[in-house]
């Protein structure tokens, strides 16, 4: 049996379970799923709805595909699977739209597996509650895309092959706990006033950057490590950036700053980077305490375009420069060490 439309009652599912059109989970209504639930989705839905919503400029918003099959949860979408039982969104050869939340809709995942999705795999609207608990994302362009004011916490979760892991925009709220993220362009992106925190996650292989945070919003970082990214940090546009106790090595630039960006860097160790350690830009701000920096072929921490940086109580070893300017750049040291450096200017 294919299902399709709209569900009238609380529904459980279990075993291999088609789904041949969009699907509606509306308020009041729960969906189920099982340890072992494989959803596969048609490429052609039979039937299928489109479904708006208003952006702050006031321009519609259609959040649903009309090409491929979606499932649309205003009510509440339960997968509870376990190590040996995921329950599985998608297959191989056959792309689906995605899980999209509305309203008050709540989305609860256990031991999933979400994969290839035509764009995104979730997509969190308006006052939506979405809890992701050791699942994996795989296969898509956007891993998950958070609008408004929806909450999202991610733990104990992989991410590989996405084009963007997380976008965060219009005042949503993400949390990530211990996620690993691999062999994705981009990591978690905070934009339009959101906030997203993350905290002991590893990001490898970054081709663009592996969290960046752009246009007023604000990203929180702690105890991470960042491995073989192009950027590390890319902060941008007026947004606030705080990082704690994280790692960042062989990665092109650890930390950039740019566009009045403000960003803190405390007890954070910052190595082998092919180019600059730190690097801030563009009437950027920066403060930098008790942090290590070694082995960073240009610079440990640059300063240009009228960006102003404190470093202070910071270790500096082997790095091309220890401490660099130029464009009106301006960088005071205080309490520095400065070891095996080829210059400081």
């Amino acid at each position: 049996m294919a299902w399709s439309g709209e569900l009238k009652e609380d529904t459980t599912w279990s075993g291999r379970v088609e789904i041949d059109g969009d699907l509606v989970v509306p308020p009041g209504v729960s969906l189920r799923l099982l340890p072992g639930t494989q959803l596969t989705f048609s490429q052609r839905p039979r039937w299928s709805c489109s479904v708006f919503r208003n952006a702050p400029e006031g321009h519609p918003i259609e959040a649903s595909h009309r090409a491929f099959c979606d499932i649309i949860v205003q009510g509440r979408l339960l997968a509870k699977g376990t190590v040996e039982q995921p329950v599985i969104f998608g297959r191989s050869g056959a792309a689906w739209g995605g899980i999209t939340t509305l309203g008050r809709g709540e989305l609860r995942l256990t031991c999933a597996v979400l994969t290839r999705a035509r764009e995104y795999l979730l997509q969190l609207f308006d006052d939506s509650v979405t809890t992701l608990d050791r699942c994996t994302l795989t296969h898509a362009e956007i891993g998950v895309l958070a609008w408004g004011l929806s909450q999202t916490l991610w733990a104990d979760g992989e991410a590989e092959d996405l084009g963007s892991v997380l976008l965060s925009r219009e005042g949503a709220l993400v949390r990530v706990e211990r996620a690993i993220v691999s062999r994705c362009p981009q990591g978690l992106w905070a934009q339009q006033w959101s906030l997203v925190e993350a905290r002991e996650c590893v990001f490898e292989e970054c081709s663009n950057f592996g969290a960046g945070s752009f246009e007023r919003s604000q990203l929180i970082l702690e105890s991470c490590r960042f491995t073989r990214c192009d950027l590390g940090i890319l902060a941008a546009s007026d947004s606030l950036v705080e990082i704690l106790d994280t790692e960042f090595l062989e990665n092109r630039v650890g930390v950039q700053a740019i566009d009045q960006t403000s960003l803190q860097l405390q007890h954070c160790r910052v190595l082998q980077s092919r180019e600059q350690g730190a690097k801030f830009s563009q009437h950027s701000r920066g403060l930098v305490e008790s942090s290590s920096f070694k082995g960073n072929v240009l610079a440990g921490i640059y300063s240009e375009e009228s960006a102003v940086v404190e470093s202070a109580d910071c270790d500096f070893e082997a790095n091309g420069t220890a401490l660099a300017t130029a464009d009106q750049g301006k960088l005071e040291s205080v309490h520095n060490r400065i070891r095996d450096t080829v210059s400081v200017s």
